[in-house]
């Protein structure tokens, strides 16, 4: 990927010079506007007319007949900070790490009564109170997510490793905490991998990639092919792992009238996304049975 960028880089440079520096002197405006308009059409460049302030800072628009009133929780990504801003952007409050050794929150949810649950990225959930001291801290796989359910119960997505078909393949699972972090259930999409490819359009499935690349060549092209579908690929350093489904939301389903005709969509299902196959489904909240699926040629890695 570097060096693709590297080079696409290096193509656009290299257009500049040309469309800038082709013996010809740019002194009429007509002359210079066409020139930036060719500048303008290179693919991946961007352009604003507007010089921007550098001094400038905080709110710029606030409309406040547009919005609603209130605070916005802000997480300051690769720092263990989490902000409470009001709507002119002055900081009420802050959340820290009480403790030194590089951690970073990369996802935060503000309980009711000023706790904070924090998320450390594929290393641990945290639980602070409105003082920044550390309730209790539970070590996991867990990412993007936690939320509270009515009744108390946490929900966060972990990734789990398992060896699928001889390849090292993460599987996305939901996770119900109690309040103090004690796991009490999981659902993983390993262990329903046959219920999930009943359910939903296996195009953009790892398997159906792999199933390709395995039909026209050997092992050693199946694995560089693999390596090319950023669709599978995540890339730590040191490791290379590829990551099945790979989920990053679960929203509880509110109460509705469609949910009330179609309890596919009661209150309490859960919406999940699935981002590597470009699809979203509904779990029922009891059973955790798929019971709707929407998305593969219409979503691209849906967030």
């Amino acid at each position: 990927m570097i060096v693709v960028a590297t080079c696409v880089l290096v193509l656009v440079l290299v257009f500049v010079a040309l469309l800038l520096n082709d013996g010809t002197a740019p002194d009429q405006q007509d002359d210079l506007d066409t020139r930036l308009n060719k500048l303008r059409s290179v693919p991946y460049a961007s352009f604003t007319d507007e010089v921007v302030d550098p001094d400038a800072g905080g709110v710029r628009i606030h409309r406040r007949d547009k919005v609603h009133p209130g605070y916005n929780i802000l997480t300051v990504y690769n720092s263990p900070m989490v902000h409470v801003i009001d709507m002119d952007g002055k900081v009420v409050h802050t959340w820290s790490y009480p403790e030194e050794g590089g951690i970073r929150w990369s996802h935060a949810c503000m309980l009711s009564n000023g706790d904070l649950l924090a998320i450390e990225k594929f290393n641990s959930l945290t639980k602070v109170n409105w003082d920044s001291e550390i309730l209790w801290k539970r070590p996991m796989q867990i990412h993007h997510e936690i939320l509270v359910l009515p009744d108390s119960i946490l929900l966060a997505i972990v990734r789990e490793a398992h060896t699928y078909r001889g390849i090292e393949v993460r599987f996305p699972a939901i996770v119900y905490l109690t309040w103090a972090g004690e796991e009490i259930e999981r659902w993983s999409s390993y262990d329903h991998l046959n219920e999930i490819k009943l359910a939903f359009d296996q195009t953009s499935f790892f398997d159906t990639i792999l199933d390709g690349l395995l039909a026209r060549r050997d092992s050693a092209y199946v694995y560089e092919g693999l390596l090319r579908n950023p669709e599978l690929r995540q890339l730590r350093p040191g490791t290379t792992f590829f990551d099945y489904l790979h989920m990053n939301t679960i929203t509880p389903l509110p109460k509705t009238r469609l949910g009330e005709e179609d309890s596919r969509f009661a209150e309490g299902n859960l919406l999940i996304c699935f981002r590597n196959v470009n699809q979203i489904a509904i779990l029922e909240k009891m059973s955790k049975e798929i019971t709707w699926v929407w998305g593969e040629g219409i979503l691209e890695w849906p967030h």
